[in-house]
């Protein structure tokens, strides 16, 4: 048998490359990636309010800047009634409490300065 060091499905030995990730094919998976026990870490760790965005559309790109920077990030709306929210609506951007230097760093030409 065959399988995929990425996502690790097994595969008939004729199989040469993951029809999924592309990835060649090994004889003996390796060992787990840490990054699923990270994942798990930081699924339980502390959010931290990193900033406010006029609306959802500038809190979306924010985010994606750090998404790009491998800073994740959670987008709520600041707005008190769920059901009527405007183009205006401001949007609040979290990170994790560990993140928040690295991502203040990374926004920093994009947020206002009181």
């Amino acid at each position: 048998m065959s399988y995929c060091p990425e996502c690790r499905d097994q595969f008939e030995d004729w199989v040469k490359k993951c029809p999924d990730c592309h990835t060649a094919l090994v004889g003996k998976l390796p060992e787990p990636k840490t990054e699923s026990s990270t994942r798990e870490k930081a699924s339980n760790a502390p959010l931290a309010h990193l900033a406010t965005a006029p609306n959802e559309g500038i809190a979306l790109m924010w985010s994606d800047i750090l998404n790009e920077n491998d800073i994740h990030s959670l987008v709520k709306s600041a707005a008190m009634n769920i059901y009527v929210q405007t183009f205006g609506s401001p949007y609040e951007l979290y990170v994790l409490e560990s993140d928040v230097g690295r991502a203040r760093q990374t926004l920093a030409p994009f947020l206002e300065r009181d």
